[in-house]
């Protein structure tokens, strides 16, 4: 499955496919990503989920963490 950005690709439409791929590990295997990839994507994305909490509201934190040591891996320049 090939996915580009162009005018008719509908938000709605990624999330069904990025939806129906991360569901299942053999299907993101069957894309070439090794073990270390899916775990770091599923890392990434918890970490992404929790901090959309905290500036939601709808979590807090007991301790300081730092939300950037997992994202800062899939952002291409590394910051």
């Amino acid at each position: 499955m090939a996915t580009g950005l162009n005018r008719s690709l509908t938000a709605a439409e990624i999330n069904q496919r990025v939806g129906s791929i991360a569901r299942d590990d053999a299907a993101l295997a069957g894309y070439g990503l090794s073990t270390d990839d899916i775990t770091l994507i599923r890392t990434v994305v918890a970490d992404l989920v929790q901090l959309r909490n905290l500036y939601l509201g709808t979590a807090t934190l007991t301790v300081a963490y730092d939300h950037r040591t997992f994202a800062r891996r899939i952002w291409g320049l590394g910051f």
